[in-house]
């Protein structure tokens, strides 16, 4: 499994984990959040990865 799917996967398992769980799991927002921001700074020379990168932020503080 090639590294671009691994973190695809993390991601779509973490945003999984975080509806269905909700509350209970409040406590992994900061590594979820250091998560989506080392994804950021790995990603600078491409803005549309920035964007949906700012918009999973957007949407771990929402929850």
């Amino acid at each position: 499994m090639t590294l671009s799917k691994k973190i695809l996967l993390g991601l779509v398992g973490g945003i999984a984990v975080g509806l269905f769980f909700g509350e209970k799991i409040a406590f992994l927002e900061w590594p979820a959040k250091a998560f989506i921001q080392l994804l950021q700074v790995g990603a600078l020379a491409n803005p549309q990865f920035v964007q949906v990168c700012e918009r999973l932020n957007q949407i771990i503080q929402l929850a």
